[in-house]
C-alpha cells in the first residue's frame, strides 16, 4: 500500500512538473514572438531571425514566417513560397501570399505555372484577368474569350491588369460591336460619361448615329425622348429605357408622359418596358402624390413586381389605409406573402375591418411562434407570451477536446492572447468552414467558455444556428454593462441589445464610416459626449476599450433617451441615423402609432436596426423574472409628432 502511494505521488509530481514546464515553455515562446515582432518593426532582421528560432514550434510561427517572407519577397524563391503555401493551407495568411505569388507569376508571364498554382478562377478582378489571359496563352482560347466577355460587361473602368486580355480578345476578332454598345449602356447607367465616350469612339462609323443618340439621351433625357416618334429597334428601346429610368427621378411627370406616348411601340420590348415601369412606380410612390399614385397603381397591375408592391404596401401602412393593404397583399407572389412583415400587416388590416377576424387570428397565432420583431408584435396583438424557443447545444467533450487540441484552434487561442483580434477572427472563420454542425457548435461553446464572445456569435452566424441563443446573444462584458446600466439608469438589456446590433460584441469593430468599438461610436460623437459627461477621453484608440466605449455609448444613448422622453424607438433611430433625421421624420409623418412609425422609417438600414434593438432587448432579458414589452404603451401611442417633435 505504501509503495502504491509513493508511486502515485511520483506520477502526480511528474505530471505537475510537465504541466509547469509546458506552461513555462509557452510563456517563453510568447515572449520570443513579441520580441521578434519588435525586431521586425526596427528592421533588425538578424535579431528577428534569432527570436524566430527561439520561438520554436510556437502556434504563431507561421505569422513570423509570413513577416519574413513578405519583407524579403523580391529575393524569395518559388520553393520558399510554395513551401509556405503548403505548410499553411488552413491559415488566412495563405490567401495573402497566394495573391502575391500569382501576381509574381503573371508579371513574369509564367502562365502555365500560374494555372498550375491556382487552377480555379480567383475572386479578385486583377487575378481573374490574368487567369483568363493565362488560359489563352496555354491553348484554352475558348474559355479565355468567355472570361473576357464576362469581365468586359461592366459599367466602370477595369484595372490595367485586364488590358492585355481585352486587347487579345479584340485583336482576335472576338469582341463585337454589340459588346461595346452594351458596355456603353452600362456606363450610361453607372453615370460614367468618360468611359461611355471612350467606348463610343471604338464603334464603326455605321454605329455613330447610335452613339450620338446615346450621348444626347445622357445629356438631356427629355429632349431625346421627345425626338423619338416610334421605337423600332433594340438599341432605341434600350436608350428609351435608360432615359426613362433617369428622368423618373428628375422630372417624373415628363417621364410618365413620354412613357404613355411611346408605350404602343415600347410594349414590344417587355423586359425593358417592365424595367422602366418599375422606376416610374417607385418614383411615384416616393412622391406620395395622389394623382401619381393613381397611374402608378395602373402600372403595377400592368407589370406586377414584388418590390413595387411592397413599397405600395409600406405607403399604405404609413397612410393607415388598411383597405389598400387588403387589396395589395394578395397581389404579392406566394413567396413574398410568407414574409413576416406582410403577414403581420395583412392580419392587422383584417382586424381593422373586423376586430374578431378569424383569418387574422390564424395568421397572428402562427406568427406569434416566431422569435422576431414581428413575432413579438403578433404576441402583443394577441396578448400572448413571447416565444424565445431557445436551444442549447450538448457538447461532446471528447469531440470538443480533439478540436481544441488542433493546431488551428491553438493558433486562434494565441492570436487572442497576443491581441491580434482581426487575425483571430479570420482564422476562426477558416477553422469553422469545413466543419459539421456539431463541431461548429462545440467550438462555439469553447469560445464562450474562454470569453471569446464575438467568436461565439460568429459561430452561430456562420452556421445559421439561430436558436442557439447563448451563442448568438452572449452576456459579454458583463461588468461594464452592469456598471453603466446603473450609472445611466438604463436597462442593461437595452445597452447590450444596442451593442449586439452595432458590433456583434466585437470590441475592435470598425465600420466603413469610421465608427468604432462595441457601441460603434463616431470619434466626433465620442469627443462631444465625453466633454458633456466629463469622461476621460483622449484618443480614438480608447474606443476599442470596452470600459471607455460602453461608458461613452451609454452616455450618448441616455442623452437621446432624455431627448425623446424615454422612447426607445426614436432613441435607437437617432443612434443609428442621427437626431436630425429623426426630427425630419417626425415632422413629415404626423401622429401615427409606434408600429406604424417603425415600419415607415425611410431608411431600410435604420428600420431594421430599430426592429432588431427592440427584439434583442427581449432576448437579452431572458434571464430576468419577466420579459419587457416590445413597446411600452407610450411607444405604441398614436401621438408621435405632438409628443416628441418638440423634443428636438
Amino acid at each position: 500500500m505504501k509503495q502504491a502511494l509513493i508511486g502515485l505521488i511520483v506520477v502526480c509530481s511528474t505530471s505537475m512538473a510537465l504541466g509547469v514546464n509546458a506552461s513555462s515553455n509557452l510563456d517563453a515562446q510568447r515572449t520570443h514572438y513579441q520580441q521578434a515582432l519588435a525586431k521586425q518593426q526596427q528592421k533588425d532582421w538578424q535579431g528577428f531571425e534569432q527570436q524566430r528560432k527561439l520561438a520554436g514550434a510556437y502556434p504563431l510561427k507561421s505569422y513570423l514566417d509570413y513577416q519574413h517572407l513578405s519583407a524579403f519577397w523580391a529575393q524569395s524563391s518559388d520553393q520558399e513560397v510554395l513551401s509556405f503555401l503548403s505548410t499553411n493551407q488552413a491559415s488566412h495568411l495563405n490567401n495573402r501570399i497566394q495573391r502575391r505569388y500569382l501576381l509574381r507569376l503573371a508579371g513574369q508571364q509564367r502562365w502555365a505555372d500560374m494555372l498550375e498554382a491556382y487552377p480555379q478562377k480567383p475572386n479578385n478582378v486583377d487575378l481573374q484577368c490574368y487567369y483568363h489571359y493565362a488560359q489563352l496563352k496555354t491553348g484554352q482560347a475558348e474559355q479565355a474569350w468567355l472570361g473576357a466577355k464576362e469581365l468586359w460587361a461592366y459599367g466602370k473602368s477595369r484595372p490595367k491588369a485586364c488590358d492585355g486580355l481585352f486587347k487579345a480578345w479584340n485583336d482576335a476578332g472576338q469582341r463585337s460591336s454589340d459588346d461595346v454598345w452594351q458596355r456603353m449602356l452600362l456606363a450610361f447607367k453607372a453615370r460614367e460619361k468618360g468611359l461611355m465616350d471612350y467606348l463610343g469612339r471604338q464603334l464603326p462609323s455605321a454605329k455613330q448615329a447610335q452613339v450620338k443618340a446615346l450621348q444626347s439621351a445622357y445629356a438631356v433625357q427629355t429632349n431625346y425622348l421627345k425626338s423619338v416618334s416610334k421605337i423600332d429597334s433594340d438599341w432605341q428601346a434600350e436608350l428609351v429605357d435608360r432615359s426613362l429610368q433617369r428622368l423618373a427621378w428628375v422630372k417624373l411627370d415628363s417621364a410618365y408622359e413620354q412613357w404613355q406616348r411611346l408605350y404602343p411601340s415600347y410594349k414590344a420590348y417587355p423586359e425593358l418596358a417592365d424595367a422602366s415601369a418599375q422606376q416610374l412606380i417607385r418614383a411615384a410612390i416616393s412622391s406620395k402624390q395622389s394623382y401619381r399614385l393613381k397611374w402608378a397603381d395602373q402600372l403595377i397591375e400592368l407589370y406586377p413586381n414584388d418590390n413595387s408592391i411592397e413599397r405600395r404596401l409600406r405607403l399604405s401602412v404609413e397612410q393607415q389605409n388598411w383597405a389598400q393593404i387588403r387589396t395589395w397583399y394578395p397581389l404579392l407572389s406566394d413567396t413574398a406573402q410568407q414574409i413576416e412583415r406582410w403577414r403581420f400587416w395583412y392580419a392587422w388590416s383584417l382586424n381593422q375591418q373586423n376586430a374578431n377576424s378569424e383569418p387574422a387570428a390564424k395568421i397572428l397565432l402562427l406568427l406569434a411562434q416566431e422569435r422576431s420583431y414581428y413575432g413579438f408584435l403578433a404576441s402583443d396583438t394577441l396578448g400572448s407570451p413571447y416565444q424565445l424557443r431557445a436551444q442549447r447545444h450538448q457538447v461532446d467533450s471528447e469531440r470538443q477536446q480533439l478540436l481544441v487540441e488542433s493546431d488551428d484552434f491553438k493558433r486562434v487561442q494565441e492570436l487572442q492572447w497576443q491581441g491580434q483580434a482581426e487575425d483571430a477572427r479570420a482564422e476562426w472563420r477558416n477553422l469553422l468552414s469545413p466543419l459539421d454542425k456539431d463541431q461548429r457548435l462545440d467550438l462555439g461553446e469553447a469560445a464562450l467558455e474562454r470569453g471569446w464572445d464575438d467568436l461565439a456569435v460568429q459561430s452561430s452566424i456562420i452556421g445559421k444556428y439561430w436558436d442557439q441563443l447563448e451563442l448568438r446573444f452572449p452576456y459579454a462584458f458583463q461588468n461594464e454593462f452592469t456598471k453603466y446600466s446603473k450609472q445611466r439608469q438604463l436597462p442593461e438589456s437595452l445597452l447590450m441589445a444596442v451593442a449586439r446590433q452595432e458590433s456583434a460584441m466585437y470590441s475592435k469593430a470598425y465600420s466603413s464610416a469610421g465608427a468604432r468599438g462595441l457601441m460603434q461610436l463616431m470619434p466626433a460623437t465620442a469627443k462631444e459626449t465625453a466633454r458633456k459627461n466629463a469622461i476621460d477621453y483622449n484618443s480614438r484608440s480608447q474606443l476599442y476599450e470596452a470600459e471607455t466605449n460602453i461608458g461613452l455609448g451609454s452616455a450618448y444613448l441616455k442623452e437621446l433617451m432624455q431627448r425623446y422622453k424615454g422612447n426607445r424607438i426614436l432613441s435607437a433611430a437617432a443612434y443609428n441615423a442621427g437626431p436630425h433625421r429623426v426630427q425630419r421624420w417626425l415632422a413629415e409623418r404626423g401622429n401615427v402609432p409606434g408600429p406604424v412609425w417603425v415600419e415607415t422609417i425611410p431608411f431600410h438600414e435604420t428600420r431594421g436596426y430599430v426592429q432588431s434593438v427592440l427584439a434583442y432587448q427581449i432576448i437579452y432579458s431572458r434571464r430576468d423574472d419577466k420579459l419587457p414589452p416590445l413597446m411600452s404603451e407610450a411607444e405604441k401611442a398614436n401621438q408621435y409628432q405632438s409628443r416628441y417633435l418638440s423634443g428636438g
